[in-house]
């Protein structure tokens, strides 16, 4: 069996960044799990975020106690 964690948050327009708090919670998700990688999808639905094109990019990340994320920002 293989296990895998993932958290979705949205960027609204007037909203704080959700990365933070999306960090946390996955972080909390691979402690229960017993994992040490996840990932992070970020949809960003800001008009200043740009066309789709732009702004879809995978990056890395960490949670607060340094578990490694794969961050999908689309």
């Amino acid at each position: 069996m293989q296990r895998a964690a993932l958290e979705l948050k949205v960027w609204r327009e007037g909203e704080k960044d959700p990365t933070p708090k999306g960090l946390e919670q996955l972080d909390g998700y691979l402690a229960r799990l017993g994992l040490d990688e996840g990932v992070l999808v970020l949809f960003d639905r800001r008009a200043a975020a740009g066309d789709v094109e732009a702004r879809t990019r995978l990056d890395e990340a960490r949670t607060p106690v340094g578990r490694r994320i794969t961050l999908l920002r689309a």
